[in-house]
C-alpha cells in the first residue's frame, strides 16, 4: 500500500463497515493501526480477523507482538509458538 495512509485506512474502515466478513481488510487495518502505535485498535482488528479465520498465523503473530509490548512475554511466546 502506497500513498495517503490516512485515506487508505479510511477506505479500509468503510470496507469493514460495509462487509464485516472482509477478513483481508481486517488484517490490513490491524497492521496499519499497529504500525501507527494504536495497539488497542490493532488488537481489536486482529481479533476480528481471527474470528473470521481461526488459527490465522498473521493475526496470531500480530497479537503476539502486542502482548509482548505490554510485557506479557509468556503469553507472547505462547502465541508465537501457535503460529
Amino acid at each position: 500500500m502506497t500513498g495517503d495512509q490516512a485515506a487508505v485506512e479510511a477506505e479500509l474502515e468503510l470496507t469493514v463497515a460495509a462487509d464485516p466478513t472482509a477478513a483481508a481488510a481486517w488484517l490490513h487495518l490491524a497492521e496499519m493501526k499497529f504500525k501507527s502505535g494504536r495497539r488497542e485498535a490493532a488488537e481489536a482488528a486482529y481479533r476480528r480477523r481471527l474470528a473470521l479465520r481461526p488459527d490465522d498465523p498473521h493475526a496470531e503473530l500480530g497479537l503476539a507482538r502486542i502482548v509482548q509490548l505490554r510485557g506479557q512475554d509468556d503469553l507472547a511466546a505462547e502465541l508465537r509458538a501457535a503460529c
